[in-house]
């Protein structure tokens, strides 16, 4: 446009030939200037105009650049924004270096919050501190080289799990390493200590599964074997190789087991424990324990059971062999006559033998599992009771010898033995203890000691038994000489009629004793009981009286008879009545409401035979315990000398 201008302006601008100009061309001159002026300024006005269009399309288009760098500028700030958002949220650490010393060295310029995580430090602290100063270990661990072969060559690397340690952090690292446009380098590492833990617990437990004693075996839910350890290998005599997706009824005697037994109750409850009869590889059929359980996935879902399986044919052996030992040591238990009983550390029974069982008279199922002292009747814990708690306070063997106890048929029996605590560790761990029932030894002691007595009372009832026959036959005669003298209902001449049955008495005192020293025996004869009570009651009711005891008679009179000596039943009652009228006296000088003899006769039955009981019961001082054992011995008596001869008891025997 401006050379079109200028163009047209050259065209326009006057000629003059001569060079000077005249009045007319002054004139001229002056109106072409005008002319000339007007047309400049035409000019000057569409260019101001045409320049004025192009400052305002530049205008527009440099506002539309300010808003287009403004805008360029936004989103540089929000990307930058979004990686620092991104830098500091990633769970990696990331850490930006800057070369220093030719790549020698390295300037951390920029830390994300998981590097301040994963290597304990905040970012204020390193930012500007050199990478060999702030981790020490660098050299060592080799990151140092990666990053110098980075810088220098530009080709990321990655430095596989390596373990850094110095003496402020260690763990597991792995690291990417990058070079930037920038020429810096950036590093993106995790720590992956605890997944390196987990390989290596993973690893551990993998060896320990490999080379357990036991057998391992995880089979899937349709029963087909996934994986067997070295164990069960050399338990049933596969390999590995060949047990991998056999079948586990392939193995079983019962081949139907595992899907009706098995795992329906493992499917129940989780588990399933059990002893298994299986097949060798060479046919060979053995037991085994097996235990197994599911294998669930972490939605709790089953999707496999693993089975822990030991070879138990030696265990198996050893039982066997141990029960035919238990049964050997318990058959010779068992033979010997004496009784043998087992308490825990709880003194719990926990064994008898046969023997005991027979002392006890009860069946050994009603003495296993009860304690031994409270099992024992009260007079029997006094006796015994000592003895066992000595033994388990000194842990030491105890002797005892003639306890009395009472058996649980009610049979007074005299035992004696050994209480011989069980140790375990210094401490009381149970007792053994033997038995044995001297009852009837003991009675023989006594009967010999009794025969000793007897040989001298032989001696003297023999010496004078002729002096004290001869002076009663003439008491008895003279006797019967008044009795003839009286009518039968006169008074005297009942009185000389019990002189003479008291003669008569005298006579077979004298003569049962010398029976008694003798052990002769006379013919027993059917009598009514009632009559012995008569008897023996008219001779001492008077003796009573004058005591003020009173007595009270429980006798019905239908009382069967029964078969015995008459007179050796009312010398047995006599001398019990004589012995409760003493102990009656020595209790209670005179009158009182307890000073009673009670006078019980019954018949009961006795292990399915009838039997007439009779007792004599009083309320006197009674015998003292430690007498009760000799209380049937001759010459053996609690009272006075010029009181009693201890025979009494004894012949009554």
């Amino acid at each position: 446009m401006a050379e079109n201008k200028k163009t047209s302006g050259n065209r326009e601008k006057p000629e003059n030939n001569t060079g000077k100009p005249s009045a007319s061309d002054h004139h001229h001159g002056s109106m072409q200037t005008e002319e000339e002026l007007e047309k400049h300024r035409g000019y000057l006005e569409i260019l101001v105009e045409e320049r004025t269009v192009e400052l305002r399309k530049l205008n527009e288009q440099l506002q539309e650049e300010i808003v287009e760098r403004k805008w360029a500028l936004h989103e540089l700030e929000e990307s930058e924004r979004r990686y620092r958002e991104l830098f500091n949220y990633m769970s990696s650490g990331v850490a930006v270096y800057e070369a220093t010393s030719d790549g020698k060295d390295f300037v951390l310029r920029d830390f994300n919050k998981a590097g301040e995580k994963i290597d304990s430090i905040k970012k204020e602290k390193i930012i500007g501190e050199k990478v060999t100063e702030v981790f020490p270990a660098v050299r060592e661990f080799g990151l140092l080289d990666v990053f110098r072969r980075v810088w220098k060559t530009g080709k990321p690397e990655h430095l596989p799990a390596t373990l850094y340690k110095d003496n402020r952090i260690s763990g597991w690292r792995e690291n990417y390493v990058y070079k930037l446009p920038s020429g810096e380098i950036v590093a993106v590492y995790d720590d992956i200590t605890g997944l390196m833990q987990t390989e290596e617990t993973l690893r551990i437990f993998s060896t320990a599964v490999e080379n357990a004693p036991d057998g391992v075996q995880i089979v899937g839910l349709d029963g087909h074997i996934i994986y067997s350890n070295k164990a069960v290998a050399n338990i049933y005599g596969f390999s590995v190789e060949e047990f991998r997706g056999k079948h586990v009824n392939e193995l079983n005697v019962d081949p139907d087991i595992a899907g009706k037994e098995i795992m329906p109750k493992v499917m129940e409850t989780g588990r399933w424990t059990g002893e298994l009869m299986v097949r060798h590889k060479k046919g060979r059929i053995f037991p085994v324990w097996l235990t197994t359980s599911v294998v669930n996935n972490t939605k709790g879902e089953p999707v496999a059971r693993i089975g822990i399986i030991r070879d138990i044919t030696e265990r198996k052996k050893i039982e066997e062999e141990i029960l035919r030992t238990r049964q050997f040591y318990a058959d010779i238990l068992n033979s010997i006559v004496n009784g043998v009983w087992v308490t825990d550390k709880d003194d719990i029974i926990n064994y008898i033998n046969k023997g005991m069982e027979k002392i006890a008279g009860i069946p050994f199922t009603q003495i296993l599992g009860t304690h031994v002292l409270t099992r024992l009747e009260e007079k029997s814990m006094r006796s015994f009771g000592p003895y066992y708690l000595e033994a388990k306070d000194l842990l030491k063997p105890v002797h005892y010898d003639a306890v009395p106890l009472m058996t649980h048929a009610g049979r007074q029996s005299f035992q004696s033995g050994w209480l011989i605590p069980i140790t375990r560790e210094g401490s009381f761990d149970g007792m053994i203890c033997t038995v044995e029932d001297i009852t009837e030894s003991k009675l023989a002691r006594e009967e010999a000691q009794r025969a000793g007595h007897l040989a001298a009372l032989g001696e003297l009832a023999a010496g004078v038994a002729h002096e004290i026959n001869n002076p009663l036959n003439g008491i008895i005669n003279y006797a019967q000489i008044l009795a003839n003298m009286y009518e039968q209902n006169e008074k005297e001449r009942d009185i000389t009629g019990r002189i003479i049955n008291e003669g008569n008495r005298i006579a077979n005192i004298v003569k049962n004793l010398l029976s008694f020293a003798r052990d002769s025996k006379e013919a027993k004869h059917p009598v009514l009981v009632n009559e012995i009570f008569s008897t023996v009651l008219s001779l001492v009711e008077t003796q009573l009286k004058r005591d003020r005891i009173t007595l009270k008679k429980h006798i019905p009179p239908d009382l069967p008879k029964i078969l015995a000596q008459p007179q050796q039943i009312e010398q047995v009652l006599l001398n019990i009545i004589s012995n409760s009228r003493h102990a009656l006296n020595q209790k209670y000088q005179g009158a009182h409401k307890d000073k009673i003899i009670e006078l019980l006769g019954e018949k009961v039955i006795i292990e399915k035979k009838p039997f007439l009981r009779i007792a004599v019961l009083d309320h006197g001082s009674g015998i003292p315990t430690d007498m009760l054992d000799k209380v049937l011995n001759p010459f053996f008596s609690s009272k006075p000398a010029d009181q009693g001869t201890g025979l009494g008891l004894s012949i009554s025997h």
